[in-house]
Parts: C-alpha cells; sequence; structure tokens
C-alpha cells in the first residue's frame, strides 16, 4: 500500500503530541482522527511502534462510519494481510464502498482486482470502467493501465493513439513506466509520429525516474550517438546505475570494459565481478565472456574446469562463440573429459549460427 497520509499533518512532522490529541478524539469516536490514529500504527509514527493489527482497528472503527480514506486502507490490509487474515474478496468490498464515494485510490484497486480476478470475477471489461472513473480524477496508475489495455487490445480495441493519449496523462502526473512506454512509442513510431528527439526526451525521464532498461538504453544511445549526441562517459554512468539495479546487460557493458580496459581503466577483478552479476542472471555472453577470464586467469586463479562450466552454460543458451569453445574443450580435453562425439555436436551447433570455425571443424570431420 502508498504511504498513508495523516489528515492535518505532513507524516514526517507527526509528533507524540499530535498522536495523543488523535488519540482523545478518535476515542470520542471522531471518524478522521480514527483514521490518523491507523495511519499512524501503520507507518509506526510520533513514538508509536509499528502495529498492522492496531492499524486495522482503527481503520475499522473508522471505515463503520463511512470515511472512504479508511474503507480504503482497510481493504488494502485485507488483500495484504496485514494485521488481519488475507481476503480479496473482503477487501473488494470494503473498496466498493469507497468507490462509491469517489475514491480514485479504490477503484484503481477495483479495477485491478477485476483484472487480475482477485477477489472477483476476472472481467477485462469491467476493469476498464474502474480505470477510467479513476483515470479521469487523474490518478496516474490507472491511466498507465488504460493505456496498456488499449496498446495490448485487451477488455478493448487495440488503439496505439489512444495508448499514447493516456500514458501522455499518466507520464504527466508521474508514472514513470508510462515514460518508458512513450520512449518506446515515439522511437517506433506506434500511436504517434516518430519522434527519435521526443523519444530521446522521455527516454531520459524514465531513466531519471529510476526505470533501469532506460538507464541501460539511455546509456546505449549515449555511447553510440545515433539519436543523441555522442557522450561515452555519461553513457557508463548510466550502464553502472542500471548495472546497480541487478540489469544484466549493464552489468555485462561493465565487466566486459573494465577487462578490456578500452573505455575503462582497466581492472581484471572488477570485471570478473560485474561479468559474475550478469552470469548469474543467465547471461550468455557474460557466461562466456566469464569463461575466458577463468581459462587466461585473468581476476581469478586459472581453473579450466570453470572455465568449461561457464562456456556449456552459454553454448546451451545459443551463444555461438561458447558452442565453439565448448566443442573445442571436449575435443582437447580442456576441463573435462575428452569426447569427440560431444565436440562435433557443439561444433554443429555453432556452424549452424555461421561460426566460421566450427565449420571448418564439421568439414574436417575432426580426423574421422
Amino acid at each position: 500500500m502508498s504511504v498513508i497520509n495523516i489528515r492535518g499533518v505532513a507524516k514526517e512532522d507527526c509528533t507524540e503530541k499530535d498522536v495523543e490529541l488523535y488519540r482523545m478524539a478518535a476515542e470520542l469516536g471522531n471518524a478522521d482522527a480514527q483514521f490518523n490514529m491507523g495511519a499512524v500504527y501503520y507507518e509506526g509514527l510520533g513514538g508509536e511502534a509499528q502495529d498492522y493489527g492496531e492499524a486495522f482497528s482503527w481503520w475499522l472503527k473508522s471505515a463503520g462510519q463511512g470515511n472512504a480514506d479508511a474503507q480504503f486502507a482497510l481493504g488494502c490490509l485485507y488483500r495484504d494481510g496485514q494485521g488481519t487474515e488475507q481476503d480479496y474478496g473482503e477487501a473488494v468490498e470494503w473498496w466498493k464502498k469507497a468507490a462509491a464515494q469517489g475514491s480514485a485510490d479504490a477503484e484503481f484497486s477495483l479495477g485491478k482486482a477485476c483484472w487480475n480476478g482477485n477477489g472477483t470475477e476476472q472481467d477485462y471489461a469491467e476493469a476498464l470502467i474502474w480505470f477510467r472513473s479513476a483515470a479521469e480524477q487523474g490518478d496516474a496508475g490507472a491511466q498507465y493501465c488504460l493505456g496498456a489495455a488499449c496498446h495490448n487490445g485487451q477488455g478493448t480495441e487495440q488503439n496505439e493513439y489512444e495508448a499514447v493519449k493516456w500514458w501522455l496523462k499518466a507520464a504527466g502526473n508521474g508514472d514513470k513506466e508510462a515514460m518508458w512506454n512513450l520512449c518506446c512509442a515515439y522511437h517506433k513510431g506506434e500511436g504517434a509520429e516518430q519522434d527519435f528527439a521526443e523519444s530521446a526526451k522521455w527516454l531520459r525521464m524514465a531513466a531519471e525516474n529510476g526505470v533501469v532498461k532506460a538507464q541501460y538504453n539511455l546509456g546505449m544511445e549515449l555511447y553510440q550517438g545515433k539519436h543523441v549526441e555522442k557522450n561515452v562517459g555519461e553513457a557508463f554512468r548510466w550502464f553502472r546505475k542500471a548495472a546497480e539495479q541487478g540489469h544484466a546487460g549493464a552489468q555485462y557493458v561493465l565487466g566486459n570494459s573494465y577487462c578490456a580496459g578500452k573505455l575503462l581503466e582497466k581492472n581484471y577483478t572488477e570485471g570478473v565481478r560485474w561479468l559474475r552479476k550478469a552470469a548469474e542472471q543467465g547471461h550468455a555472453k557474460a557466461q562466456f565472456s566469464l569463461g575466458i577470464t577463468y581459462q587466461r586467469g585473468l581476476g581469478v586463479e586459472e581453473n579450466s574446469s570453470e572455465a568449461v562450466k561457464w562456456w556449456l552454460k552459454a553454448a546451451e543458451l545459443g551463444d555461438a562463440k561458447a558452442q565453439f569453445y565448448a566443442g573445442h574443450a571436449y575435443e582437447e580435453g580442456f576441463g573435462i573429459g575428452k569426447d569427440v562425439a560431444e565436440a562435433m555436436r557443439w561444433y554443429r551447433k555453432a556452424a549452424e549460427q555461421g561460426h566460421e570455425g566450427a565449420r571448418e571443424k564439421v568439414e574436417s570431420g575432426l580426423g574421422d
């Protein structure tokens, strides 16, 4: 659930004195004060320990008096199983009460429940009714979802122009995924006239808002200089941001660059560290490169069996170079038992992808 805002005071400014006043009013039956007490316990504010059970108790009192914010919050507790048993059906019932009073948050939550079939029948058309109602009140998440539905043609006819319209609204309200989608739409000319400058604008905005794939792609754009001015230094700053968020492609770029020493100062230890992170996520090129570091003892102790292990992982994922190296390892008995038949199997796979060295091996028949 998003952070609950206390009525009348900013969350970070809530003091013990504020809590004392809320409690006095809440115990006298004031619904707004009861909502605030729920928020105090949900967030752990004003010296109170976080306690979802207490939050549930206060919000139940407030919701029972018709407080829409409490009704929405109570639904979220039922959805997440916080302070009570998880119960999607009960969540939906409380959101319906809040939505009847115009709560955009509740409308959006009902839309998601209908979309996913949580606590109610899955119904894309019904979900879109709730999304549209919330979107028209300015809910960025609902605006994004409406755009996605139009883009994918789910629950409505596919309409790229309508998708872009809603994503523009969502992005204007700070939705970072909408920013990324607008970048793609303008780049491809889907739902809007192709405009690389506009695409780059939204790409940067998405990257600055922490969208990891945008950070990686902005790095690539700056590195290549195709649609933006080339800036290798800035490119690597974005690659690092993406890598630190776990993007395997960015981790591979950093790892390879450190090992090559062409665009970053050569540092095999740092290169291996980033290659390993990418390789462990299943990045085939990183797995192949990590194998090379073990083969040559670059940043790690030389270890032929470890090298072959990583080449085989990459080969299984279809990397032609790794397939060739796997074939060579089996042919020579490098780091693994010699097996000519297995060597030929990997050479054939690499040759089928156009690897010239593998093709020559297949044609030679390995002396058969």
